[in-house]
């Protein structure tokens, strides 16, 4: 009985806290497409929910005390701000018939993918790594036991954003059972087509958006990727979110900003390859916003808790990555290794063969767009994922483990990271003629505005 009322309580107090997001998310932003404000309610809630187990380890609090101070929380907000719980966007999709049966549909199709070909306990790296993580944290009087084993295969700098979201639900559920990650995997499997399908919807009609989505719901390659239960599918869908934000926003909506800041933030968090994202995007969002100071202002204010939480797991517990600390002393041997041309042609060779076996789809798109509208590679939100992919290919050709046996462990999941990013970005660059401005800075027009994209 005692589990039951936990459970309950932990499912409300989630669902509070999404709404209060939701409600935040929407501020300064009436004209916010209504399925990108929930996406993004979302993603915020789930790092919400990660920091909150997080902090309850440093601080050495059970989690029946982070319950109680939750369900206090919410009762404040609850009697302050007075959430609406109508739910509009539910009546217009249900409106649209033929377009939610479609959309449907492809759920279903994903779906019973997920249930033919997703493992009870996810790939090698879920077991071994991200759920065994997730173990440490569940007994947190023990989660500082993580970072004893020193060996290669336990990755202890690894961060927590997916190990503490399964010990969160894990202690909601009083049990580490194996249905928390099977579950979350298969929601950020849905979550991923869908906010393809809303980003596309946003900017184009119901039938470009199906083709969007359809694109990774037919890709297995990409669907079982995704229900490794690992967190490389988390990372994309923060990234796919950021790249959709980028797009849309507005320079007099303080939010976005905010929000562009969290979720870019945010993807240190989940993975260290997020570092890069996040260095890339505020490199990008900087020179955009350049002549903005107060949007920039506002993006480091959305920046702040994300980047604290992953530098505290850096600096005070987690041991240095093994590449950082495989190259910090060797610098002329990575420098050698920057300018032998012998480690660039196995990278082309195997990178090619990856490529072309498994993200096929991904050159025919790039390819075409080449071809029918060639101007919008050439646009900020484009230049984002290159430079993102330019520094998976430094990583890569300085790693200090043997090149091929790295390559061939992690080419498929980087290019997965920017996979749905691109796929957006294609398919809206085909389909929207006027979404891009050719030469130069891309823009889309609203009601006889253009706005920076």
């Amino acid at each position: 009985m005692m589990s039951l009322l936990i459970f309950l309580l932990t499912a409300f107090n989630c669902f509070l806290i999404l709404k209060f997001v939701y409600q935040l998310v929407g501020l300064n932003e009436n004209q916010l497409y209504k399925p990108i404000k929930i996406y993004t309610a979302v993603f915020i809630t789930l790092f919400l929910l990660s920091f909150v187990e997080y902090f309850a380890l440093i601080t050495n609090l059970s989690f029946y005390w982070i319950l109680s101070g939750l369900t206090i929380l919410n009762a404040i907000l609850f009697y302050y701000l007075r959430p609406s719980f109508a739910f509009d966007w539910l009546k217009q999709m249900a409106a649209a018939k033929t377009e939610t049966k479609v959309v449907m549909v492809l759920v279903f199709a994903m779906s019973v993918f997920f249930y033919f070909h997703a493992s009870k306990y996810g790939s090698f790296d879920a077991w071994a790594l991200w759920n065994t993580h997730a173990k440490f944290l569940y007994y947190s009087h023990l989660w500082k036991r993580m970072f004893d084993d020193s060996s290669l295969m336990s990755h202890a700098d690894y961060p927590l954003m997916l190990p503490s979201l399964v010990a969160f639900f894990w202690h909601s559920c009083s049990g580490a059972s194996f249905i928390v990650p099977l579950l979350l995997s298969f929601s950020f499997v849905l979550l991923n087509a869908l906010l393809i399908y809303h980003g596309l919807r946003k900017f184009t009609n119901a039938g470009y958006a199906t083709i969007g989505m359809l694109i990774v719901v037919a890709d297995p390659n990409f669907q079982i990727h995704n229900s490794a239960q690992c967190a490389d599918t988390l990372l994309a869908m923060f990234i796919l979110l950021c790249v959709i934000l980028f797009s849309e926003d507005k320079q007099d909506s303080i939010s976005t900003a905010i929000i562009m800041g969290i979720i870019a933030a945010a993807c240190t968090w989940i993975k260290n390859e997020g570092d890069l994202f996040f260095m890339m995007f505020t490199i990008v969002f900087l020179i955009k916003y350049a002549k903005n100071p107060k949007f920039i202002c506002c993006y480091f204010a959305g920046v702040v808790l994300p980047m604290l939480t992953t530098l505290s797991f850096k600096l005070f517990f987690s041991p240095p990555n093994d590449l950082v600390a495989g190259n910090k002393d060797l610098l002329h041997q990575t420098l050698g290794r920057l300018i032998d041309p012998s480690r660039y042609t196995i990278l082309l060779k195997m990178g090619l063969d990856v490529l072309v076996s498994n993200f096929w789809i991904l050159i025919v798109l790039v390819l075409l767009v080449a071809v029918f509208r060639r101007g919008s590679l050439i646009t900020l939100p484009f230049i984002l994922l290159y430079m993102v992919f330019a520094g998976y290919v430094v990583i890569l050709i300085t790693t200090p483990h043997n090149l091929q046996w790295h390559i061939h462990n992690s080419v498929d999941r980087l290019i997965l990271h920017i996979y749905p990013a691109f796929v957006f970005l294609t398919v809206v660059a085909l389909f929207k003629a006027n979404f891009f401005k050719f030469q130069g800075e891309p823009s889309f027009n609203r009601q006889d505005k253009k706005w920076p994209a």
